[in-house]
């Protein structure tokens, strides 16, 4: 359906589409906005088109359902079909923000109880971010080894984790740091 939707994208990005929010939650989930809206496009075609063949397969087993039904059909099933991706990817966001909370929770009683112990900074929160295994402790895993990497401050890499998931801790964490 991705690949019938793309022709769409450019029309679709010239109406301001995806909204503010679904840009929001794509960004946080790592989402490419025209493959995201090509699977809009896409969907609401094949909802656009299943209605019809639904009536032409009822026409072969020699039943009839109204036109006006059918035009009502095809139009709900194409608004279906658009809206699906945009719920779906708010459902994900949403689970994945409350994940990477969880996992900062923990990561800063980690870090705390191993400061207190004598470890290092940089130990203490790389050995804090290593300890969980879901989504979240990824996510900040691979913030932490990309301020590595790049020799920035972690509460950089942390700032810009929590601005690209809309996750408001990890920011305010960095600017209290």
């Amino acid at each position: 359906t991705e690949a019938a939707g793309r022709p769409a994208v450019s029309l679709l990005a010239g109406f301001g589409l995806p909204a503010a929010k679904t840009r929001a939650n794509l960004r946080a989930l790592e989402r490419d906005t025209d493959q995201h809206l090509a699977q809009q496009a896409g969907l609401a075609l094949a909802g656009l088109l299943l209605v019809p063949l639904l009536d032409l397969g009822l026409t072969v087993a020699t039943l009839r359902l109204p036109a006006l039904l059918i035009a009502i059909g095809a139009l709900l099933a194409a608004s279906g079909g658009f809206i699906l991706p945009d719920r779906l990817a708010a459902t994900e966001a949403t689970k994945l923000r409350s994940e990477l909370r969880y996992a900062t929770s923990a990561f800063l009683d980690l870090a705390a109880t191993m400061l207190a112990a004598g470890s290092g900074l940089e130990q203490a929160l790389a050995e804090a971010a290593h300890a969980g295994s879901g989504p979240g402790h990824r996510r900040l895993r691979a913030a932490l080894a990309a301020a590595q990497t790049t020799r920035t401050p972690v509460w950089d890499a942390l700032t810009d984790l929590g601005e690209s998931t809309g996750v408001a801790e990890l920011t305010e964490l960095a600017a209290s740091a």
